[in-house]
């Protein structure tokens, strides 16, 4: 359903005209809004834009499954057409088939500052097969956003920017507290930046999560860390260091996680 050649990271650099899909879908030209007339029109420029050579046929019937074909392809022209007059490149082949290659999806839309989602208000415009590709891009989106979240987090740990790295890593880990990476990532800046404590609450964060919806238990790496920050918890208490001991008490032995 998808296509390599639309996504993300192939998408090339510095178009006048940019397509925001995070949140509420929006055309852009130089920063400033295009006033795109319909939500179908939205929808049409989405898959355009994110599918290679998606055919006017299957557009037609995707966005207006209500009304017959004649119907349907007269509906698609109008709106080509004012996509167009907007200034959206968008070519055609000779089999109808169409593409819009100059459109830019920026690193600075995958890691916005609020954590929307794609397509927002674009459910239900059309077919159910339109809503299905929704479902597929924007979880496709999601992920694509949590790989730049990192990664931005790595950039701004090696700058020694370790608070911004926590904040960034915070973001990526809300929307699964059982993902290991995430947790782990989010435990060390926090140990790092002076907070075993907090670091211990959020290990704790990680297994409870790991418990209720997978019934696993946390990693050996995982429960190792938490050690470690026990030993060092204690000792600025001015306790002795502990001896090695298993999970934190009070929980329901798992079956532990695949490393």
């Amino acid at each position: 359903m998808t296509s390599t050649r639309a996504t993300l990271a192939s998408m090339p650099s510095g178009p006048a005209i940019r397509l925001q899909l995070l949140g509420a879908p929006r055309l852009l030209r130089d920063r400033q809004a295009l006033h795109v007339r319909s939500r179908k029109a939205m929808a049409m420029l989405a898959v355009i834009a994110l599918e290679a050579g998606v055919s006017r046929v299957r557009l037609a019937g995707w966005l207006w499954p209500e009304v017959d074909a004649a119907g349907a392809r007269r509906n698609l022209r109008r709106e080509l057409f004012r996509l167009r007059k907007l200034g959206v490149p968008i070519a055609e082949a000779a089999d109808g088939a169409l593409a819009v290659d100059a459109l830019h999806l920026s690193r600075k839309d995958a890691v916005p500052a609020s954590d929307a989602s794609a397509f927002e208000g674009l459910d239900g415009v059309g077919s159910e097969e339109l809503d299905a590709w929704l479902r597929c891009w924007r979880e496709q989106l999601a992920r694509r956003r949590l790989q730049l979240l990192d990664e931005a987090a790595n950039e701004c740990e090696q700058h020694g920017d370790l608070a911004a790295a926590l904040a960034l890593q915070e973001r990526r880990w809300a929307g699964d507290l059982s993902s290991e990476s995430a947790a782990l990532a989010v435990i060390r800046l926090r140990a790092a930046l002076g907070d075993p404590v907090g670091a211990l609450h959020d290990y704790q964060r990680h297994a409870d999560a790991l418990r209720q919806e997978l019934d696993l238990a946390p990693s050996e790496s995982a429960r190792s860390l938490a050690l470690e920050l026990r030993a060092v918890v204690r000792a600025s208490a001015g306790t002795a260091a502990p001896q090695p001991a298993g999970p934190l008490p009070s929980r329901r032995r798992g079956r532990t996680i695949p490393r």
